[in-house]
């Protein structure tokens, strides 16, 4: 061990002595010691002050006392013109004769991996005993004794071996009593509790208590406003969130009245409405409503139910329908039920989706001898998902990344038209098998002061022999290809690369500029389609008191769109919040 006296003459030394400016330190061993001393640093170095070289040799020290030289001495310390000597000397490896696991529940033993015959004529390492001691309290913090405690006990060092026994006090077992909820009533505490895998009654759990911060970061309508408080009483914890409400409901819309020439000239509804209610009867639940009418013959509505908790289980329901009418064409309506599962920042999550889609005009095909490219279908799909989110901020984005990965299989029935000659049908296989992947990664990257660069990448695939145009994923507009209107175009295969540099002049208001390439191909049978649309322009987001408003300009260039100032699009968004 270090002799008292010379180390406190090593740090008199190293910080009254030499004082400041570059220094020389020098270590001096025999040659076993010395080859110890290279793995660790070089035996000359410069080092910047006298500090520096304080801590060098600290770090030095350390090593070797984790790598079992606990008899490990400085037997000199010397200056001369500008070079500090150090005489090192490691002495003998020191190793376990035997570490016996004494009064540790073989329970925890079993699950940190510990065997007795780890520890024998081992080189004693004070980092591997330091994670069985880790290893040991987390799992008894995790399974209801936060106050347990692990030591060596009955030490016998004969020569260089060590012997001793495991000594280990679990302390109280600890139950959860409650959660108390400081500054709103917005929020029931009883889903909370839930929400947060917090029983009343349940055995404590550390790892619980420190992903609530990062759980309730998930959530948009509540803040929390102050560090998580535990307190333990009666051998019973009690944990107490202060939160503030967060407007989080969001509605906004636009309404046009045109002259319909189709109907006598009779007036058309045309416009775009959105709603987004969350934390519904303060428990948690959100409802989605999109209805939009941009073309007079087509119309989108998309209604979304949320869920979380079910019957106070770890199970979040989520359901949705969609409508898709296309002119007068077809029209698509497509349901979904699927149940998520979070842990940590993973999400998981197992669904069943239908769709149905129906010619809405047979006309044009009256005299087709093949089956047309859109056609009557039924599919059944039945896919998991998975998500990944870790961010700074999970509502003012700016520091991380997201990925999600999405994989169904389904069982499509072509259904026959009675409209249609038989003849299309003939040979033809009704029933397949049909797969559809979707995967998207985004990411937040600070480039400077005020200065976000973000990128998404996406893409998909519907595997099938017989594909329809009505059965593609459909792209362009705001919140896929900008440049172009809604739904633009089809495809059952697809690659989009969004990529923004965002400068924000607030937290919620930004102005940014972007560039969307894609890649799109589908085929039919009857038509196919390959392009690399893009779109580039620049826009604003700001937040008022009102709500956010979203507005950009766009060009778009495809092989049918040239890109021209003359059909250059605004997307404009508007979101007011409540």
């Amino acid at each position: 061990m270090i002799r008292k006296s010379l180390y406190l003459s090593l740090c008199l030394l190293l910080t009254v002595s030499i004082g400041h400016g570059q220094i020389a330190l020098k270590y001096a061993a025999s040659d076993p010691t010395t080859r110890l001393i290279e793995k660790f640093q070089p035996l000359s170095q410069q080092v910047t002050d006298s500090l520096a070289a304080l801590r060098m040799v600290n770090d030095l020290r350390a090593r070797l006392y984790s790598e079992g030289y606990l008899a490990t001495e400085i037997r000199s310390v010397s200056w001369r013109d500008s070079v500090v000597y150090i005489h090192v000397e490691a002495g003998s490896q020191y190793e376990w004769a035997a570490l016996r696991k004494g009064n540790v529940p073989e329970v925890l033993l079993s699950k940190t991996g510990f065997r007795e015959r780890f520890f024998i004529d081992k080189p004693f390492r004070y980092n591997e005993l330091s994670k069985l001691f880790k290893r040991v309290i987390d799992l008894s913090e995790n399974t209801g004794y936060p106050f347990a405690s692990i030591k060596m006990d009955s030490i016998a060092i004969q020569g260089s071996h060590i012997q001793a026994i495991l000594q280990y006090s679990g302390g109280p077992l600890i139950t959860y009593d409650s959660l108390v909820i400081e500054g709103t009533d917005r929020v029931k505490s009883e889903w909370l509790a839930s929400y947060l895998n917090i029983h009343y009654g349940g055995v404590f759990d550390q790892s619980t208590v420190s992903r609530i911060e990062s759980r309730l970061e998930a959530l948009t309508f509540v803040e929390l406003t102050a560090p998580v408080q535990v307190a333990f009483q009666n051998s019973m914890a009690s944990i107490t969130l202060k939160l503030k409400n967060i407007n989080a409901n969001r509605v906004d819309g636009v309404i046009g009245f045109l002259p319909n020439a189709q109907n006598n000239g009779s007036l058309m509804v045309t416009g775009q409405f959105d709603l987004s209610l969350v934390n519904l009867f303060n428990s948690g639940k959100q409802l989605t409503v999109e209805w939009q009418r941009l073309k007079p013959l087509s119309q989108f509505l998309y209604i979304s139910y949320q869920h979380p908790n079910l019957v106070r289980s770890p199970l979040h329901l989520r359901t949705s329908f969609e409508l898709l009418k296309e002119d007068t064409t077809f029209i698509n309506r497509t349901g979904l039920v699927a149940f998520n599962y979070r842990r940590s920042a993973n999400e998981f999550s197992f669904f069943t989706r239908w769709k149905t889609s129906r010619l809405l005009s047979t006309k044009k095909f009256e005299n087709t001898m093949t089956l047309p490219g859109i056609s009557d279908f039924n599919i059944n799909y039945y896919g998991v998902g998975y998500t990944n989110a870790r961010f700074h901020d999970q509502r003012n984005k700016r520091v991380g990344m997201e990925i999600e990965v999405e994989a169904a299989v389904g069982s499509k029935k072509i259904r026959r038209n009675l409209a249609l000659p038989a003849e299309v049908y003939e040979g033809l296989d009704l029933n397949s098998v049909q797969y559809q992947l979707e995967a998207s990664y985004g990411y937040f990257i600070p480039v400077v002061r005020h200065v976000v660069f973000h990128q998404r990448i996406r893409g998909g695939k519907i595997i099938n022999d017989q594909l329809f145009l009505n059965d593609l994923f459909r792209l362009g507009g705001l919140r896929s290809l900008r440049g172009f209107n809604e739904n633009y175009f089809y495809a059952s295969d697809y690659v989009l690369s969004n990529l923004e540099l965002r400068l924000f002049y607030a937290t919620d208001s930004w102005l940014f500029i972007f560039y969307d390439q894609s890649y799109l191909y589908f085929n039919t049978g009857e038509s196919q389609f390959e392009d690399y649309p893009l779109g580039i322009g620049a826009g604003i987001n700001f937040a008022t008191k009102a709500g956010v408003v979203s507005l950009a300009y766009a060009l778009g260039r495809s092989e049918e769109q040239p890109l021209s100032l003359r059909i250059s699009k605004f997307h404009f968004g508007y979101v007011a919040k409540f």
